[in-house]
């Protein structure tokens, strides 16, 4: 018993030593932020030492993971369009739309050429069309059916991710959520559009939400800049703390062994040098 107990002892502490080198890759946090977490899909609205909200997310499949990063939020857009990714694009909808060329029109999509001209799918001969020479795009109007819901949150990034509300809702219900192509689909997005909104400040902070509100559900397009900007952090974190218990969270992506052994690399060089 005291073996075992040792044992899981030194694994937890080899977990714990993982996720305190990744937050000491962070940078230094604004007195609000908001973060998420890939590793137990969820998002924080943070002030202060406070917890204001956490909403459910769904992060990207191990095939397509989230990316970890830092930015910040300047601007949200309510009934967004949605321009599906060329990767979307190419490796999931052409096999079908060879298939079936009314594949679009049946969930409403539209096809367009590179110039922005409408183009009938029905009439493309789709067999003669690859991946590599797809001169189209495909989009999605605003309203119900639209992949990214009805608000869109935007962040500068290398990896063109970004937050959004999805029509999928029943997705959060389940323990585990990892299916997305890497985008972050978010819980109750209405609230975290408020909360920018009222924490923006202005006399107009209840008219802005009000025209958010209408904005969404009546699916007319428009954008709200955030006159002080909110940063978001993306990270991977495999443990947290929770009261005075420490939580083991699933390593979805398979990363902590990496790092585990980078440290253990480390800690090594810095015995071999001590000794000679």
């Amino acid at each position: 018993m005291l073996q075992t107990d040792s044992t899981q002892a030194a694994a937890l502490a080899g977990k714990v030593a993982v996720n305190l080198e990744r937050l000491r890759w962070e940078p230094a946090a604004d007195s609000a932020y908001l973060v998420a977490n890939i590793a137990n899909q969820t998002l924080q609205v943070v002030r202060g030492s406070s917890v204001v909200s956490t909403h459910r997310i769904v992060v990207g499949k191990p095939e397509t993971p989230t990316p970890e990063l830092a930015s910040r939020v300047h601007y949200f857009q309510t009934a967004p369009e949605w321009r599906v990714p060329a990767s979307i694009a190419t490796g999931e909808m052409l096999p079908r739309l060879r298939r079936n060329p009314g594949y679009l029109s049946e969930n409403n999509l539209r096809l367009y050429d590179l110039a922005g001209k409408p183009v009938d799918a029905r009439k493309v001969k789709w067999s003669t069309v690859s991946a590599d020479r797809f001169p189209y795009q495909i989009r999605q109007a605003a309203g119900e059916e639209n992949a990214l819901g009805g608000i869109v949150f935007r962040f500068a990034n290398a990896h063109d991710v970004f937050l959004h509300d999805t029509p999928a809702r029943k997705a959060f219900a389940q323990p585990q959520r990892l299916l997305s192509h890497g985008c972050i689909r978010l819980q109750r997005p209405a609230d975290l559009a408020a909360f920018l909104l009222q924490r923006d400040g202005g006399n107009d902070a209840a008219e802005r939400i009000s025209r958010m509100q209408n904005s969404v559900e009546s699916s007319t397009p428009k954008v709200f800049s955030l006159r002080t900007s909110m940063a978001i952090l993306i990270r991977y974190q495999t443990c947290e703390v929770e009261g005075s218990q420490i939580r083991v969270l699933p390593d979805v992506y398979g990363r902590d062994a990496a790092i585990a052994a980078a440290l253990a690399g480390s800690a090594n060089g810095q015995l071999v040098a001590a000794a000679q």
